[in-house]
């Protein structure tokens, strides 16, 4: 006659849904779903949302095919071993984070023609992403309010460039850093440099470039959104600015990669006289103050990027036009 054995798998009974379905199938009598000489079973089945198949098995076991039960039964316990090592941790497989990004910052972040937004943070959390388990949501929020939004709980991660500061620690925790840049200043070509005491520079509201500017008092500033980065340009082009003070990476972008900016600009190769000296700046990944379980989910995803070769990949991928030195204004 036949047995039913209902095999039904919960978190609550294993760690990992593989393991509970083992340890059910090494307590019934026929342990194979292949067809034996000795034992025939059936098997109806489905798969889970993890992808694991979910087994109801009904078997036909024949005078003294019990013995074989002690055996197969170590098989599969050095099977359900194995399988916990390589499976990930369901605290975090299948969790869904939602990014707020702010897509004005190439090539860290852009949108394309169609609304696409694409760049080299966007590339890399898509790699931590696959490293970790979790899935991805994102959205474009205005720097203006995007650290609001992630105190308020609209979002789990703010992945915006964010330069890690004394100031900004104090109230949100930031992963490792990922990325190094400095402040450098835009200006245009076969511009004689002298000092800048009481000429207009463009800096970015709520940027550390521009607390910092401002904190020395040298030299006079004309604000703008990072919205408006091509405003700024067009009035440096028309030269109501003697420079713009930029990030590296999107400097060498905005200087670069555009043909009609590449005729017009230029990367002064030091910071002139009467601006203060600006440090590099490390950026990070902002999560609210306290969430260490998303923190810990991204500091490991960060670890195996820097580990493997996809963050020398994405490199070369978004910053190799970029020259290694650039050149003075003079």
């Amino acid at each position: 006659m036949y047995r039913h054995h209902p095999t039904m798998l919960t978190r609550e009974k294993s760690s990992c849904l593989v393991c509970a379905q083992i340890l059910v199938l090494a307590r019934t009598e026929t342990c194979m779903i292949w067809r034996q000489r000795d034992a025939h079973l059936r098997c109806q089945g489905h798969r889970s949302n993890r992808g694991y198949r979910v087994f109801w098995l009904s078997s036909k076991t024949r005078h003294g095919n019990r013995r074989m039960k002690g055996s197969v039964a170590g098989f599969l316990g050095l099977f359900l071993i194995l399988a916990c090592c390589f499976l990930p941790s369901p605290a975090r497989a299948g969790k869904t984070l939602v990014f707020a990004v702010n897509a004005n910052w190439p090539p860290m972040q852009m949108k394309e023609h169609d609304g696409t937004i694409i760049g080299y943070e966007i590339d890399m959390i898509h790699a931590l992403a696959e490293a970790e388990g979790f899935r991805i949501q994102i959205v474009d929020v205005p720097w203006s309010t995007i650290f609001r939004g992630l105190n308020e709980g609209l979002y789990d991660v703010v992945l915006a460039s964010v330069s890690i500061t004394k100031a900004r620690s104090a109230r949100f925790d930031f992963s490792d850093p990922y990325f190094s840049a400095t402040q450098v200043l835009i200006i245009r070509r076969n511009q004689a440099l002298g000092p800048l005491y009481g000429k207009e520079i463009g800096i970015f509201k709520l940027s550390t470039g521009a607390e910092t500017l401002r904190a020395a008092h040298r030299c006079k500033m004309t604000y703008y959104s990072v919205d408006e980065i091509d405003k700024a340009f067009s009035h440096l082009a028309r030269g109501d600015l003697l420079g713009i003070l930029l990030d590296s990476p999107v400097a060498h972008a905005y200087t670069f990669s555009r043909k009609r900016f590449l005729e017009m600009f230029t990367i002064a190769a030091d910071m002139p006289e009467g601006c203060t000296d600006l440090p590099s700046e490390e950026y990070g990944i902002v999560v609210k103050k306290g969430n260490t379980e998303v923190l810990d989910i991204l500091n490991r995803g960060l670890r195996s990027f820097r580990d493997s070769t996809i963050e020398a990949q994405l490199r070369q991928k978004w910053f190799s036009a970029q020259p290694e030195t650039v050149i003075t204004g003079e």
